[in-house]
C-alpha cells in the first residue's frame, strides 16, 4: 500500500509540476558562484534580504514556492539569498558570507530590500528590481533577463547606436536608476527631455508627471526646458502642491552647477578652498547668474555640505550655519529631527547649541508628533542635563510608540524604553 501511495504522488508531482520552491544555493561561496556560473554558463539570481524585511518574507511565502518560478529560475539560473545585515541567530554559513556580502552591497549600491539582481554567466548585471515583486511580474523579468534585447548591456549599446525610440530612452533610464548608474540615468532623461518631452503640445507636456521629471533632471544649459521654470515659473507653478519648482529647481542646478564645482570636486577652483572656500566668491557666482534672492539658501545648503557631510569635517561650524539660517525658533525648517539628531545630538558638545536644537524639536511638535521626535527631544534635554524634560518626552516618545504599535498591530519596540531607563540610571546616551 504505501508504495502505491508514493508511486501515486510522485506521478501527481510529475503532473502538476510539484516544487519545493527556488534552489537557493546554500554551500557555496562567492567565488565559487561565479566559476560555477561560467562553467556551466548559467545566470546568477541575487535575491538581497535582511532579516527584519517583511517583504522579503512575503516573497519567501507567496513567490518562491511557485512552480513555475522555481523551475525557470533553477533551469538557466544559480540562486543566492545575500543576507545585508547581521543577528546573533545567523548560522555559519550566512556568516561566511558576511564579508562577500558587505562587498556586494557597496558594489551594486543596494539600498533597499528586497533588492532582486540578475548577473550574466560572466558576473555582468543584466537587470534588478527593487522591492516585493508579484509571481507575474518576476516571470516577465526572468524572461527579460534571458533575452537579450531585454539585457541592461545591450540596450545601452543600442541607445549609443541611435536605435532607441524616446519611450524606450525614458523606460532605459529608469532601468539605469534601478542600476544606480547616475551618469547614464541623468543622460537618458535630458535626450529625452531636450529631444521629445519639451517638443510635444502643452497638453502633453504639462502634466505634474512630466514637471516632477523634467524637474529632476533639467540644467541652465537645457535652455528650451529650463525656461519653464526660470525666469518665469507662472505655468509650471499651477501644478505644484506643495512649495513651488522655481525653488526647488534653481536650488538643484545652483547646488549642482555652482557649489558643487567650487567646493567638492578638487580639480575645480582650489584657489577657493584654503583651507575653506571662499563663501563671499561662491555668493557673487551665485547672484551673477540668479540673482540675491538664492544666495541665503545655496548658501546654507553649502556650508551643511562642506561642513557636514564631506571629507572636511568641522561639525561645530555646521551646527553655527545651521543656526544662523534658521534661527532660535527654527522658523522655516520643516521636520528638523534628522539635523537635530545626526549633527547636534550625535556630535555636538556646545550646551547652547544643544539648547537651540531642542526648542527646534519642541516647536515642531504636532498632534501626530512621531515617538522617534519626543526620543530626539528627550536625548537633547538629557545631554544638556535637563532630566526632568528629557524624563517627560521619553514617557511621550513611549506613549507614541504604544499607539502606533496598537493601531498597526505589530509589535512595540522597545529602544525608547530602553533609552528611559539609562536616563533614570545617569547613564550615557551618546557615544561622543
Amino acid at each position: 500500500m504505501k508504495k502505491i501511495l508514493v508511486l501515486l504522488m510522485l506521478t501527481l508531482a510529475s503532473l502538476t509540476g510539484f516544487t519545493q520552491g527556488v534552489n537557493f544555493d546554500t554551500t557555496l561561496s562567492w567565488a565559487q558562484i561565479k566559476a560555477k556560473a561560467k562553467a556551466e554558463n548559467k545566470y546568477i539570481f541575487i535575491d538581497f534580504k535582511a532579516t527584519w524585511c517583511v517583504p522579503c518574507k512575503q516573497m519567501d511565502a507567496n513567490v518562491y514556492n511557485n512552480a513555475e518560478i522555481a523551475q525557470a529560475l533553477d533551469k538557466d539560473f544559480i540562486s543566492i539569498k545575500v543576507q545585508a545585515d547581521k543577528i546573533a541567530a545567523d548560522n555559519n554559513y550566512v556568516r561566511s558570507w558576511y564579508e562577500d556580502a558587505a562587498s556586494l552591497v557597496k558594489q551594486y549600491k543596494i539600498t533597499g530590500y528586497p533588492t532582486l539582481l540578475f548577473l550574466s554567466p560572466a558576473a555582468e548585471p543584466m537587470n534588478r528590481a527593487v522591492g516585493y515583486m508579484q509571481t507575474n511580474e518576476l516571470k516577465k523579468l526572468i524572461l527579460d533577463v534571458k533575452n537579450p534585447s531585454k539585457q541592461y548591456p545591450a540596450l545601452l549599446e543600442k541607445y549609443k547606436d541611435g536605435k532607441l525610440k524616446p519611450l524606450e530612452i525614458v523606460a532605459l533610464s529608469k532601468m539605469a536608476k534601478e542600476f544606480k548608474d547616475e551618469a547614464n540615468e541623468r543622460k537618458l532623461s535630458r535626450d529625452y527631455i531636450n529631444n521629445y518631452l519639451i517638443n510635444q503640445p502643452d497638453s502633453v507636456l504639462y502634466t505634474l508627471k512630466n514637471l516632477h521629471f523634467i524637474s529632476s533632471f533639467v540644467t541652465s544649459k537645457d535652455k528650451k526646458a529650463f525656461k519653464l521654470f526660470y525666469p518665469d515659473p507662472t505655468i509650471v507653478n499651477s501644478f505644484a502642491k506643495v512649495g513651488d519648482f522655481k525653488s526647488w529647481v534653481v536650488g538643484r542646478v545652483i547646488s549642482e552647477e555652482i557649489v558643487d564645482s567650487v567646493i567638492f570636486k578638487d580639480a575645480a577652483h582650489t584657489q577657493l578652498r584654503n583651507p575653506e572656500p571662499n563663501w563671499n566668491l561662491i555668493a557673487n557666482l551665485i547672484t551673477k547668474k540668479f540673482g540675491s534672492a538664492y544666495v541665503k539658501s545655496s548658501l546654507f545648503g553649502a556650508k551643511m555640505g562642506f561642513y557636514f557631510y564631506s571629507k572636511w569635517k568641522n561639525y561645530d561650524k555646521a551646527a553655527k550655519a545651521a543656526i544662523d539660517h534658521y534661527g532660535i525658533e527654527g522658523k522655516g525648517m520643516g521636520d528638523p529631527n534628522a539635523i537635530c539628531w545626526d549633527l547636534f545630538f550625535t556630535r555636538i558638545n556646545d550646551k547652547e547649541m544643544l539648547k537651540i536644537a531642542a526648542n527646534w524639536m519642541v516647536n515642531s511638535f504636532k498632534e501626530d508628533t512621531r515617538p522617534e521626535d519626543f526620543d530626539t527631544a528627550a536625548n537633547l534635554f538629557y545631554k544638556i542635563g535637563n532630566i526632568e524634560e528629557a524624563i517627560k518626552y521619553q514617557n511621550k516618545a513611549i506613549e507614541s510608540e504604544a499607539a502606533i504599535g496598537k493601531r498597526a498591530n505589530r509589535p512595540v519596540r522597545t529602544e525608547f524604553t530602553e533609552t528611559l531607563a539609562k536616563m533614570k540610571s545617569g547613564v550615557k546616551t551618546w557615544a561622543n
